[in-house]
């Protein structure tokens, strides 16, 4: 849930109620930030308290698979003489959510097919001619700098207004060290009723270094 955010810095409590926001409608949501900062916990939580929640949640890091087989999650293909048929990641998501992690990895080719099912709302299996309605909320994530992309022409101009409907930028952790006490205080309480054990409250001297850090990234 939105509200299990831990926000005390202006930055954090910003984004919380921009989330709050994005909630309740179903427009398409970029969530910005450096890594580590918790893009795929935000795009959940906004799932999660929205009208879709109960319904699937579906997310594809586009980093982390590759070009070929990409094609088959987005697309989905049909079964053949050799290979079985493959819901597309857009079917699994139907009537919920579609979370696109890295999305500034997806070749031109692939943003233009991506493209055609937003502005269609039909997905067309490789190997099929036969369009398949599908209702999907599109989350997409990055922490590049797609305006940037787009001038230098690796990323679609129209994809990117369509997904730059509603912008969440996530602070990164050096941004909101107000947040750091409460964060450590969540962490404790988690952890400690995890493993069983007594809750032991931090030092002030430890607090201290935590709070002067100078994190270079984020603490996952």
């Amino acid at each position: 849930s939105i509200e299990d955010v831990q926000a005390d810095s202006v930055a954090m409590r910003r984004v919380v109620r921009q989330a709050r926001t994005a909630a309740r409608g179903t427009a398409p949501v970029l969530i910005l930030g450096e890594g580590g900062v918790g893009k795929n916990l935000l795009a959940r939580a906004i799932h999660n308290d929205g009208p879709r929640a109960g319904k699937p949640f579906v997310d594809i890091n586009c980093r982390a698979i590759p070009h070929e087989l990409m094609t088959r999650e987005i697309l989905g293909h049909e079964q053949d003489t050799n290979t079985r048929g493959q819901p597309s990641k857009f079917e699994l998501a139907d009537g919920g959510t579609l979370l696109l992690d890295q999305i500034e990895n997806l070749s031109l080719e692939l943003q233009a097919a991506l493209l055609h099912v937003i502005e269609t709302r039909h997905v067309t299996r490789l190997g099929s001619s036969a369009p398949i309605p599908v209702n999907v909320r599109i989350i997409a994530a990055t922490h590049r700098d797609l305006e940037r992309m787009v001038r230098e022409g690796s990323f679609r101009r129209d994809l990117f207004y369509r997904l730059n409907v509603i912008n969440l930028r996530l602070p990164p952790l050096r941004e909101r060290r107000e947040d750091i006490p409460k964060l450590i205080h969540f962490f404790l309480q988690r952890h400690t009723a995890q493993h069983e054990r007594t809750l032991h409250r931090h030092s002030p001297q430890a607090l201290d270094a935590l709070c002067a850090y100078t994190r270079r990234g984020n603490d996952r």
